[in-house]
């Protein structure tokens, strides 16, 4: 009987054990700075102190990309967004009249935030959004989404929610909170560039006005900068008047179009590193002031970089040699 049932026993297939079923991460099992690291060490993460701040935190993902996290409280933060799923919205069918609905293009769009405590807030506009990434409530890696005017019924993906940092780069009113270097940088690059265009076209106005003694010449200038900037409210009368008095001079008048071309390729090349750098000593200071509330994306060096010591090297190196060189050079000659 033994031998019968040990023969049995043999014969009989053993069925595997069942695989674990990972339970499912809620906002609810991650409470703690405890809590996010053994979640963070369970799903395969990594997370070391920085090497030069022992406040931060780096994290290594699984598939080898990592994290600066800035403090406890932003690396608790930051594996909620990152191991709790995102929400799936599910919306009830319309009908085929109001999936044929057109949009209102001017109709704005609303936000939608995801909030760690799993609950939904949602955004009217995106000044709403700015006060609120400025007061602090809410914070970058928050998830968000677009929803879009007359949405038509389908069940929201994964991919649709993106971190508001992410978010930011569609929407300059968010980025001027969260990389405020990088915006007033750009911003100023254009007043800069209006701005040094502005100046030069004004230099050349007081050096016709002085180095033409008929008059002739400072009158065509003022001709052609009516044809550039004034048709707009004189229509084609400036261009008439340029070439009538022309006709009248026999054709034997100097061609002052390349000189406002070169006046505003003066003015931008002055103008773009001028603008940077005044605009990141902006952005640095203002970020000053919302890093106490908000957010605040650090940005590292380059902001620094790009907008202040290479403006510097640059205008260094080429104010001299236009106003030193270059200058008495065209003086002569135009005499």
């Amino acid at each position: 009987m033994s031998e019968a049932s040990n023969e049995e026993q043999q014969g009989a297939v053993v069925a595997p054990p069942l695989p674990l079923v990972e339970a499912t991460v809620t906002s609810s099992s991650i409470r703690t700075f405890d809590d996010a690291l053994n979640e963070l060490k369970r799903h395969g993460y990594t997370v070391n102190s920085h090497i030069f701040a022992s406040k931060k935190y780096d994290v290594k993902r699984p598939d080898g990309s990592t994290e600066l996290l800035t403090d406890s409280s932003d690396l608790l933060l930051w594996a909620r967004q990152e191991l709790v799923p995102s929400p799936v919205v599910s919306r009830t069918p319309q009908t085929e009249a109001e999936n044929d609905k057109p949009v209102d293009a001017k109709q704005p769009s609303t936000f939608e935030i995801w909030l760690p405590d799993g609950q939904f807030k949602t955004y009217e506009s995106v000044g709403e959004l700015q006060t609120d990434l400025t007061r602090g409530v809410l914070n970058k890696r928050y998830r968000a989404r677009v929803k879009s005017p007359n949405e038509t019924s389908e069940t929201t993906s994964p991919e649709n929610w993106v971190t508001i940092d992410e978010l930011s780069k569609k929407y300059s009113e968010l980025q001027k909170i969260i990389r405020p270097k990088d915006y007033y940088m750009r911003k100023y690059i254009l007043y800069g560039v209006l701005g040094a265009i502005g100046l030069k076209l004004v230099d050349t106005t007081i050096t016709f006005l002085i180095a033409d003694k008929t008059g002739k010449l400072f009158l065509f200038w003022l001709l052609t900068l009516a044809c550039i900037f004034g048709t707009k409210w004189l229509k084609f009368w400036p261009i008439v008047i340029y070439f009538y008095v022309m006709y009248q001079m026999g054709g034997h008048v100097p061609n002052l179009f390349i000189a406002a071309l070169a006046a505003g390729l003066v003015g931008a090349i002055f103008g773009v590193p001028s603008g940077a750098l005044v605009g990141t000593v902006v952005g640095h200071i203002q970020s000053k002031k919302l890093s106490r509330t908000a957010d605040v994306d650090d940005e590292g060096v380059r902001p620094y970089l790009i907008g202040i010591v290479l403006p510097v090297a640059f205008l260094a190196t080429a104010l001299p040699f236009y106003v030193f060189w270059l200058t008495p050079k065209m003086a002569e000659w135009l005499a």
